[in-house]
Parts: C-alpha cells; sequence; structure tokens
C-alpha cells in the first residue's frame, strides 16, 4: 500500500483542526440568536440596536428623494367628516383618476345617517376604489372591514399591511395574509391589481410571506395636495393635472410644519439613526412607497438565514486556517496582526453589505457575520484549550498542542 506524504497529512490535520473550530464559532454565534435580551440594565442598548440597522444608511433624511420624484402617485389630505370626504372623492372622481385608495378605516355608522349616505354615493360613482380594512382576531385571523363595505359591492379593499409593532421601525410589509384558505391581499396590494395586472402576478409568483421595503422618499416624493389647496385651488387645470390618470391615495398627512403624530411611524428614513425619539412618516406615505416598489419591480431580496450561516462558516473556516498556520509556524505571539485583520474584515463586511444593497437591491441580517468575525479569534483560544483536553485525555491530534518542538509543525 502506497504510502501517505507527510504534507498531505499535514494539510488534512490543518483542514481539520480550521472545520473543528469553526463550528464551535459557528455554534456560540447560532446560541447567541437566542438570549433574550429583556434585562433591565441592558434595554437602552437593546432598543439603540433595534433602532439602527447598516441600511439605513442608504437613506439621506426624512425629507429626502432617494429616487427621482413619482409623479404618478398622488396624495390627498383627507377632511375632518364623512360629508367632506364624500365631496372629496367625488370631485377627485370626476377627474377621472386611475384608482383611488382610501387609506382610513369607517368602522361604526356616524350619528347623522345622510353622512353616510353621502359617502356611499359618492364611493359608488368611483369606477377604481379600494377601501381600507385590517386584520383582526386573537388566535384566527381575519378581516375587518368598513361597515359601509357591503353597501358597495364594487369596492374592493385590503388590510394595512404593516408588520413591525408602533414604536418600532416600519421595515417589511405582509403583502397578503391567508384566510380561509385564499390569500386576502393588503392595501396597496389590492391598488395594484386594479391598475397592473402584471406586476401583480409577479407579486403573487414572489410567493414572500414579508417584503422588504425599498423606500424612494418621504412627502416630497410624491404629489402632495394639502386640504387647503384642493379646497381653494388657484386653478383647477392645474389641479385637475395631480389626479387625472393618477393612483390617488386619500388619506391624513400635514404638508407643512409642525408635523402631527398622529398616524405617523418610524422608518428608515428617519434623520436620527439610533434612539429614534420622534417617528417621521404618515401611513397614506409609506403606503405609496411600498406601491411604488411593486410597480416598478424593485423588490429587496432578501438573504435566507440558513444562507449567511453558510456564507459565515466558510469566512470563520478559512481565518481559522490563517490562525493554525501561523501558531504551526510559531509565529502565534504576533497578536496584533490577529486583531487587526478582525477590524479590516467587519469594515469591510459592512461596506459590502451596502454595496450589495445599494447596486443590486440584495439585503441580508450581516450580524451573524460580524459576531462570528469579532467573536473568533476569542473563541479560537477556546478551541486551543479543548484540544490540548481532548490530547491529553483522548489523543486528539492537534497543531495546537505544544511538543516541545515547534520546527515539525513548519511542513504545513
Amino acid at each position: 500500500m502506497k504510502a501517505t506524504a507527510p504534507h498531505t497529512v499535514k494539510r488534512r490535520q490543518l483542514y481539520k483542526e480550521a472545520f473543528v473550530a469553526s463550528l464551535l464559532v459557528l455554534a456560540v454565534d447560532f446560541l447567541l440568536s437566542f438570549v433574550p435580551w429583556k434585562f433591565e440594565l441592558i434595554k437602552p442598548i437593546k432598543q439603540g440596536f433595534n433602532d439602527f440597522n447598516v441600511y439605513d444608511l442608504r437613506y439621506a433624511g426624512a425629507d429626502a428623494m432617494i429616487g427621482l420624484k413619482d409623479t404618478d402617485i398622488t396624495l390627498l389630505e383627507i377632511d375632518s367628516n364623512r360629508a367632506k370626504i364624500a365631496a372629496e372623492i367625488a370631485r377627485v372622481s370626476a377627474m377621472h383618476p386611475r384608482v383611488i385608495g382610501v387609506d382610513a378605516m369607517f368602522y361604526q355608522p356616524s350619528a347623522d345617517p345622510a353622512q353616510d349616505s353621502a359617502l356611499i354615493g359618492a364611493m359608488r360613482r368611483v369606477p377604481h376604489l379600494v377601501l381600507a380594512s385590517r386584520l383582526a382576531g386573537l388566535r384566527t385571523e381575519y378581516i375587518q372591514k368598513s361597515f359601509l363595505q357591503s353597501s358597495l359591492p364594487s369596492a374592493r379593499d385590503g388590510f394595512f399591511d404593516f408588520v413591525e409593532g408602533p414604536e418600532d421601525i416600519r421595515r417589511h410589509i405582509k403583502p397578503f395574509e391567508l384566510i380561509d384558505t385564499q390569500r386576502y391581499p393588503s392595501l396597496p396590494v389590492r391598488m395594484l391589481q386594479e391598475i397592473d395586472p402584471t406586476a401583480y402576478a409577479t407579486l403573487a409568483k414572489r410567493g414572500h410571506h414579508l417584503e422588504m421595503i425599498n423606500y424612494a422618499g418621504n412627502l416630497s416624493h410624491y404629489n402632495t395636495v394639502s386640504l387647503n389647496r384642493f379646497l381653494h385651488p388657484q386653478d383647477e387645470a392645474d389641479l385637475a393635472s395631480y389626479f387625472r390618470d393618477k393612483i390617488v391615495f386619500i388619506g391624513f398627512f400635514k404638508d407643512e410644519a409642525p408635523d402631527v403624530l398622529e398616524d405617523m411611524h418610524f422608518t428608515p428614513m428617519n434623520p436620527k439613526r439610533g434612539g429614534k425619539s420622534f417617528p417621521d412618516t404618515y401611513g397614506v406615505v409609506i403606503h405609496a412607497n411600498v406601491l411604488e416598489m411593486m410597480m416598478k419591480d424593485h423588490y429587496i431580496q432578501e438573504l435566507p438565514v440558513g444562507a449567511v450561516y453558510v456564507i459565515t462558516f466558510f469566512l470563520i473556516f478559512c481565518i481559522n486556517i490563517l490562525y493554525i498556520r501561523r501558531i504551526a509556524l510559531d509565529r502565534g505571539h504576533r497578536e496584533f496582526i490577529l486583531f487587526l485583520l478582525q477590524f479590516i474584515l467587519a469594515i469591510g463586511l459592512l461596506y459590502l453589505a451596502l454595496l450589495l444593497f445599494d447596486r443590486f437591491n440584495l439585503a441580508f441580517d450581516p450580524m451573524p457575520l460580524l459576531i462570528a468575525v469579532v467573536l473568533s479569534f476569542e473563541i479560537f483560544w477556546l478551541y486551543k484549550w479543548l484540544a490540548r483536553r481532548l490530547n491529553k485525555y483522548f489523543k486528539y491530534e492537534s497543531f495546537l498542542v505544544e511538543t516541545g518542538n515547534p520546527v515539525h509543525h513548519r511542513a504545513v
């Protein structure tokens, strides 16, 4: 039988040890994701990390226009009572918009039945109308619709699709909810279905339970018509240009200072990166961003967590090969170089994450990678201790076991 070359044995030994050490790093990395960061002492730190995401650096502030202004979408400030809302809808409908989405709920009949009748009458005359609904229920989800939905057989509806809590950053939406084995669409998705069946089919084919919002901008990014301007226009023809053949959202917002905190949410466009104190974006603006993203096919592709851990393993595997080779060559005492490598890798990973997001709309959670890189050096010494114990009691072969003759390791 042909003998195996000594240098081949050493190379196999190197890969084996790097593999085992990498598994140890990955195990610690994975276990850290289950730590229940609920201790009162670290809640401020946790809040700061929750507020910040590396991808928020893409957005320049609450008034930023990340892309070119979208003149196909118009936001109209909703009036204060149902009779006036009816007049708004009737006037906008006369200008022939592509679709009207009412970003508001009407839970109960009003004290004045005449107002409800006027509102229902105005809505009946809109060819393409989408009303808001919401998900309700604790154990079994069901759709709660506005009370007037039953009087509008031609009107369609979609639920409010925000995923995160009211004090969290709005980063995702839920396009569909499974209700009685049927996929029920959200408000912007239902509007998409009305105006662009092809784009709707593309979204449905993606089959994602959640979609990360690719924000295009805040109020200044869209056509906005305040209530005052709508009621008292200087030029009716100029006003009509904001609604004719446009996608119209009717919802609550204020386009002048001071902002009103009603229906405002935290988003990545907030000018404060961490420890956000005040919300920055109205709900109707978020829905406009979602609809624009779907119409333009500007979806963000999120890398699965499992794939991130696989990439993490191979990166740490390469790092551990470097560590073991340095120790085998009796250079392990130069720890500064290894710490410098950690720092460069961490900065490089953040830059790579931003580059992939900006150029290819590809996002992934960088925390497993960063944690593994930061802790790899420390956990490697844990592996070194473990290897020595295993060598002592079970004759485990390792380059890290001191033999008193470091020269024989130089064949690696």
